[in-house]
């Protein structure tokens, strides 16, 4: 009776030019084939030098996807809003201001106040027709004592420089019990940090994201 001849190992598809590359680049992770390609090309001895001087050292894995606990832990995705969490009034007052619409001709202002100035009024003021109009119509409305001593000014400079003063001794009231309810809404989440929090409320980070809980304190 005819022997079966034994069967025969499928072939491994034929290099590639990346499949070298990975050979080279991080040889535990590529084909066999490509390392004896790569072999053939070099010889072994050179792939292992070649191997050892440019291979790419292992990046640090992040931190998984999710509260973690314990130590303050280095956390790249979070950690660049806590040095820069001026960026954060303007949304703390439009979500929880009582009464945001009026500000609303003047959130490019404090936009510019808070994020890029660093609450800094150089080169900022009150000289468009839609700012000033605001102004006007939330110190009329809100705190109209100060009308008689804005309007008293006798040039309109003057005048701007007093409703600018004005403007921002109202927000900083009006802003000050909308930042109460905002830590309010922080203290009753899971996060430890309120500049995570406030990255994650305000969607400046997207899922996945990691965060330092208050579990396991």
């Amino acid at each position: 009776m005819r022997a079966l001849a034994p069967a025969r190992r499928p072939a491994e598809p034929a290099p590639s030019y990346r499949g070298t590359e990975l050979a080279l680049l991080r040889p535990a992770n590529a084909r066999s084939g490509d390392l004896v390609a790569l072999q053939r090309l070099a010889g072994n001895e050179a792939v292992q030098r070649l191997a050892g001087s440019k291979a790419e050292p292992d990046k640090i894995p992040s931190l998984a996807p999710g509260p973690y606990t314990g130590s303050r832990k280095v956390n790249e995705q979070m950690d660049w809003f806590e040095e820069r969490q001026n960026i954060f009034p303007p949304a703390i007052f439009q979500e929880y201001g009582a009464h945001p619409g009026p500000w609303a001709p003047l959130a490019s202002f404090f936009e510019i106040y808070f994020v890029r100035n660093h609450h800094n009024l150089n080169g900022l003021s009150l000289n468009t027709p839609a700012r000033e109009k605001a102004a006007w119509t939330i110190i009329e409305s809100h705190n109209p004592g100060k009308l008689p001593y804005i309007r008293e000014e006798k040039t309109k400079a003057r005048r701007l420089s007093a409703l600018l003063d004005a403007i921002l001794g109202q927000f900083e009231a009006e802003y000050r019990p909308a930042h109460d309810r905002c830590q309010a809404d922080y203290r009753r989440s899971g996060f430890r940090l309120f500049h995570e929090w406030m990255a994650v409320r305000f969607k400046r980070v997207s899922w996945p994201y990691s965060y330092w809980s208050k579990k396991g304190k």
